[in-house]
């Protein structure tokens, strides 16, 4: 079974996009880390991410100080990236998980070292394949999606457009 390692931005856009609780019906098991948590600030978004950590769903590791260590080498040899940006870098490793970001240096990073990486783009498409939403759900959260984040490749956006379109 896939283990997906959430990052703070993939949290959110789900939350915002009412997809979380889609999402945890794929055939894996979540985690995130403490200091993820901690990040959001939003009380709406907080409260839909809670919800799912209550029912057991969605795992919150909590570092232990041995951890943080590791986590804290990791921030200083990758100077570029937050210290919650490597504590999920570092549970992905531990885990050998699945590291969901849309970070792009975080990305980049745990990448050159060996970690699965993928973003929001992909979980769209497990979505879709799994059949836990319909295509045309897919497309209108993906161009909500869109509209709330400009920074997402747009050909990569489009050809989801149009394969869904069908």
């Amino acid at each position: 079974m896939k283990i997906y390692i959430q990052d703070t931005n993939i949290l959110i856009d789900l939350a915002e996009l009412e997809l979380l609780n889609k999402f945890v019906k794929l055939n894996a098991y979540f985690y995130t880390t403490d200091l993820i948590i901690a990040e959001i600030r939003n009380s709406k978004q907080k409260s839909k991410i809670e919800k799912l950590i209550n029912q057991g769903i969605l795992k919150i590791i909590f570092l232990k100080y041995e951890e943080l260590s590791k986590i804290y080498t990791l921030r200083q040899e990758n100077n570029a990236l937050a210290v919650e940006d490597c504590s999920v870098w570092y549970i992905a490793q531990k885990y050998n998980g699945i590291l969901l970001t849309g970070d792009k240096k975080l990305r980049k990073q745990a990448y050159r070292n060996g970690i699965n990486v993928r973003g929001i783009l992909y979980i769209f498409d497990e979505l879709v394949q799994n059949e836990i939403i319909e295509k045309q759900t897919a497309r209108e959260k993906l161009l909500q999606l869109n509209a709330m984040n400009p920074r997402l490749p747009e050909e990569e956006i489009n050809h989801r457009l149009k394969k869904w379109k069908k």
